[in-house]
């Protein structure tokens, strides 16, 4: 019975730094897929702001209703500055508001995706290895 608690405590150790190294780079990976998702909501609102079909509130609710998980406080701050300011000015404007945050963005995801692909295998593998080593430190 000891033998069968001691090999359970050592599989849930191993398995939760293993998750731990997986989990932390799925978050960089999900946070780089959002922020192209908002790329793409700007792209949306550009085009139907250049076509000048529907009024600015329900371009901003058409555009943006997929958004809904939060972002981090930077990326807050930017759009909640770019949906205050959105519909004060002309189309030109407005245009010109959407090219700005969408540069900043992308210079967001290719600053993250270096990140990622600097750092994603090693927090994968670490999480793994720091399992096996202290599980063998355990045995």
């Amino acid at each position: 019975m000891r033998a069968v608690i001691k090999f359970t405590g050592i599989v849930l150790v191993f398995c939760g730094f293993a998750f731990f190294g997986f989990f932390k780079s799925f978050s960089k990976r999900e946070y780089i897929r959002r922020l192209k998702e908002i790329i793409s909501s700007l792209d949306m609102a550009d085009n139907m702001l250049r076509l000048g079909a529907l009024s600015r509130e329900k371009i901003l609710k058409t555009s943006f209703s997929e958004i809904d998980k939060p972002m981090p406080p930077k990326i807050n701050r930017c759009l909640n500055a770019f949906f205050s300011d959105f519909g004060s000015g002309d189309t030109q404007t407005e245009r010109g508001r959407i090219r700005s945050l969408k540069k900043e963005l992308l210079s967001e995801i290719d600053r993250q995706e270096a990140e990622y692909k600097s750092s994603g295998r090693l927090w994968r593998t670490a999480g793994v290895c720091t399992g096996l080593a202290i599980c063998i430190m355990l045995i």
